[in-house]
């Protein structure tokens, strides 16, 4: 096996060293570098691996107005279900797809390089060749991002006890749906998530994703316990250190990076004891995704007796005001790009509530969106222009 491979560019050539090796490729597919690996070099399956695992760009994708789809892995990786979406796709104006990578279950769902989740028996490839299909995407220029939830996690919780967000009375510790976190304040936890978005930028993904980059929001909150935290600080200040820790060890990788906040970091000054302020999130992140669904606004917001109903007014106020605050910070890098809704909770998301949200945006000098659905069930006609 071989110690180590190392590729080097030069003038848009890649060179991958091997000891006592040094071939070149440029215009050559994964399957031809493979073959040639093999057949010339006689290296073996995990050292090609190795090789062409490094066959990826080594820029940042040039910017794009994202407008995007929420996909599963489930649904990404089969491929009559994927075919659906770009069904979708190749007749609107979308042009993105975001896709876990690792989910609420704190499962890992690519082959990935690093070799932790693989002892934990945590990692669950239902993306199958993701290198592949990303490839795929972008021959049909679909812009790729990869959701990564980092906080709650129940498969490392169970894994890594040591890790794990420890209850009061001992064990670990659960929201109310029973959920396992891990610990926001061991920088242990912030590492293996950089690590594992440092592999899943080498497949070829255009952007990273996080999600759940807070304190828990519900359960016995009282009964939490923290390795590194003692309540004496605003929550915020590790929250805050985890974007740091995530953006100076990815700003160089050639992928973008996107921040999930909770919709109201767009009007709220406090942290909402979840440790989230929009300030602190805009000079880490490339892109803030606010996750502006009008149903889970609470009533009485704004005077709406139900949220829900008001997609438009919703999403401009919470765009509007959020570019205010961000453009009021000194080392802001961020543009807010939002979450939208796309499923039936407090209202019937038809059309008129889906471009609702989307011309809320336009109006209000939003950076794009992104659509949620969790059964990822999307419409022709919800996102289709007005031919009017």
């Amino acid at each position: 096996m071989l110690s180590k491979s190392t590729t080097l560019l030069f003038g848009g050539i890649g060179l991958v060293l091997i000891p006592s090796f040094v071939f070149i490729f440029d215009s050559y597919t994964s399957s031809q570098l493979t073959n040639y690996a093999k057949d010339v070099l006689g290296v073996t399956t995990q050292d090609v691996a190795s090789i062409t695992h490094q066959e990826v760009k080594k820029e940042k994708p040039p910017k794009r107005e994202v407008q995007a789809l929420y996909l599963t892995a489930h649904t990404a990786g089969n491929r009559e279900s994927l075919d659906k979406i770009l069904r979708i796709i190749d007749t609107t104006p979308l042009n993105a797809l975001v896709i876990d990578i690792k989910d609420y279950t704190g499962n890992i769902y690519f082959d990935t390089q690093f070799s932790l989740p693989h002892e934990l028996g945590i990692v669950k490839p239902v993306l199958g060749d993701l290198k592949g299909l990303i490839d795929y995407l972008h021959s049909k220029d679909i812009y790729v991002i990869a959701r990564q939830t980092v906080f709650q996690d129940p498969a490392l919780a169970q894994s890594k006890p040591e890790w794990a967000l420890a209850d009061v009375d001992g064990g670990d510790w659960k929201d109310w749906k029973g959920v396992g976190w891990v610990d926001m304040s061991m920088t242990q936890v912030w590492d293996y998530n950089i690590a594992l978005a440092k592999d899943a930028i080498t497949f070829g993904f255009d952007e990273i994703n996080f999600d759940y980059i807070r304190f828990p929001s519900d359960g016995p909150i009282k009964d939490m316990k923290f390795q590194n935290y003692d309540g004496s600080f605003p929550k915020h200040e590790i929250v805050t250190g985890f974007f740091a820790r995530l953006h100076n060890e990815l700003k160089d990788e050639p992928a973008w990076l996107s921040g999930d906040l909770f919709g109201l970091t767009t009007v709220r000054r406090d942290d909402m004891s979840i440790g989230q302020l929009l300030e602190s999130a805009s000079p880490y992140f490339d892109y803030i995704m606010p996750m502006t669904y009008p149903s889970h606004y609470p009533k009485g917001y704004n005077k709406f007796e139900n949220p829900a109903e008001h997609p438009y007014e919703i999403l401009f106020e919470a765009v509007k005001v959020a570019n205010e605050r961000i453009q009021a910070v000194p080392n802001n890098k961020a543009t807010i790009r939002p979450w939208i809704q796309d499923f039936d909770i407090g209202a019937v998301y038809d059309r008129a509530k889906v471009q609702a949200q989307i011309q809320a945006i336009k109006d209000a000098g939003g950076d794009g969106y992104a659509s949620w659905n969790a059964r990822n069930v999307y419409s022709i006609n919800d996102y289709e222009e007005s031919h009017q």
